[in-house]
């Protein structure tokens, strides 16, 4: 009781970032970082790995730009014969660990005999797209804190195999890629075909990639990616953003062969103050995709308008409340064109990705506040972010920095000691202290 008085007399932001800092700590391995407790402590994730090390990249005389460099060169180890990169990695005993988890769900009928059942380590890729362009986005990362130009030319077959491999997830040529429902992050959500998410993502890799490219001495590659990077992100805001009913903006879908079936039902559209979440064949969603929006504005996709259209909105709509932030505003109700009976289970409104808290997102959120200036405001949310890492305050142990939380209660659930929440408070805590968004600012400013 002493120590948790003690600790409530010091900030908490200074406080989080110390626990954060231990949480990372205790789950390096020689191979790489690991996805935290609970039934993810045996594997490696992309996505995690990426995501955690932008704030553990930070930590000065940390262990972290080893494990980075450990948890990359493992990735790449098992990346896929066409260039995807593994949305997974397990260790030799935890594969069969999350076998037995499933026993009985996905075609087991049992767990007996799983320890002479032959495996792939490798975890597969899990239908992921999200996590080839996080790979590359992560090794720019690392070379960017470490300069470590020999890491980086030894990864750059990797990096090349993974760009021609989201390429081709261009499966109609209209210049963004197309993705399936649940191949990001938020694997029981219907975002379909051009998706926010993976476009965002899609232009970072290429503007990494081009970045990338010319510090290896290819200045055309370099010219290329980022000229292909531009072509992304125009028709990510022709497509995605609907400000008002502009022709300028029909007749340029009209003139895409691929977008013309999509401008009638888009002329019927409200605008929104933020991108919508995907579009498809003569549909689209209009509920915001809270982490997909503010990746838009971190990466640069949205210009100073958008980015205060969608920041203000996120405040005027109390999506960062009880804390930061509900990451599907409003969630999708059973009824509507975008639930699915596979929600159900685990993502009614409110919970998981239909409307539950991430703190991670959070995190991004704290850094997307900073990039627009709002400083003031990137503090006070960075303090309620370390509350939500803490815990409940009755919490036989706290900070837990538990996977999510309820969108109305703020009743934090998931797993335990999770990384990309601890990376990302520490990333979110950089930002707020220096005042600027760190290493990311350099190439998207």
């Amino acid at each position: 009781m002493a120590s948790r008085t003690a600790e409530n007399a010091r900030p908490i932001e200074d406080v989080a970032c110390e626990k954060a800092i231990e949480v990372l700590g205790r789950l390096v391995r020689p191979e790489g970082m690991m996805a935290a407790g609970g039934g993810y402590n045996a594997s490696l994730w992309t996505r995690d790995i990426m995501i955690t090390h932008l704030g553990a990249m930070l930590v000065p005389n940390g262990p972290f730009q080893d494990s980075f460099r450990s948890s990359l060169d493992t990735l790449a180890y098992h990346q896929s014969p066409r260039g995807q990169m593994p949305n997974a990695f397990f260790f030799p005993d935890g594969l069969k660990m999350e076998l037995r988890r499933y026993a009985g769900v996905a075609g087991f009928d049992t767990a007996d005999g799983l320890d002479d059942t032959p495996v792939d380590y490798s975890g597969g890729n899990g239908g992921s797209i999200d996590a080839t362009s996080l790979y590359a986005i992560g090794r720019w990362y690392h070379y960017q804190v470490t300069r470590d130009l020999d890491f980086l030319a030894a990864g750059y077959p990797v990096l090349r195999r993974a760009l021609t491999w989201m390429t081709y997830q261009d499966s109609n040529n209209c210049g963004l890629i197309e993705a399936q429902e649940g191949s990001d992050w938020a694997d029981i959500m219907p975002n379909r075909y051009n998706t926010l998410m993976a476009n965002v993502l899609y232009f970072a890799q290429l503007r990494c990639m081009g970045d990338i490219a010319a510090a290896l001495g290819h200045p055309e590659d370099g010219e290329r990616h980022r000229a292909m990077a531009e072509e992304v992100r125009k028709k990510m805001n022709l497509l995605l953003w609907v400000s008002q009913a502009e022709e300028t903006r029909f007749e340029a879908l009209k003139s895409n062969r691929v977008w013309h079936w999509i401008v009638a039902s888009l002329r019927d559209q409200e605008p929104l103050p933020y991108y919508m979440p995907y579009v498809s064949f003569q549909e689209y969603g209009t509920h915001m995709d809270v982490f997909g929006n503010l990746l838009a504005i971190i990466f640069g996709v949205a210009d100073e308008t958008r980015r205060c259209s969608i920041l203000d909105h996120i405040e005027a709509e109390g999506i960062n409340r009880p804390y930061p932030v509900r990451v599907c505003a409003p969630p999708i109700r059973p009824g509507e064109k975008d639930w699915r009976p596979y929600m159900e289970k685990a993502n009614v409104p409110h919970e998981y990705h239909n409307g539950g808290i991430w703190p991670f997102i959070g995190g991004f959120y704290v850094a997307a506040l900073v990039k627009a200036g709002r400083l003031e405001q990137a503090a006070r949310e960075l303090r309620l972010l370390g509350e939500l890492n803490r815990g409940e305050p009755d919490d036989e142990e706290p900070w837990q920095f538990r996977e999510w939380a309820h969108g109305l209660s703020g009743e934090r659930r998931g797993g335990f000691c999770m990384p990309w929440n601890a990376g990302m408070y520490l990333y979110a805590y950089h930002c707020v202290k220096s005042g600027r968004l760190r290493v990311l600012g350099d190439l998207f400013a």
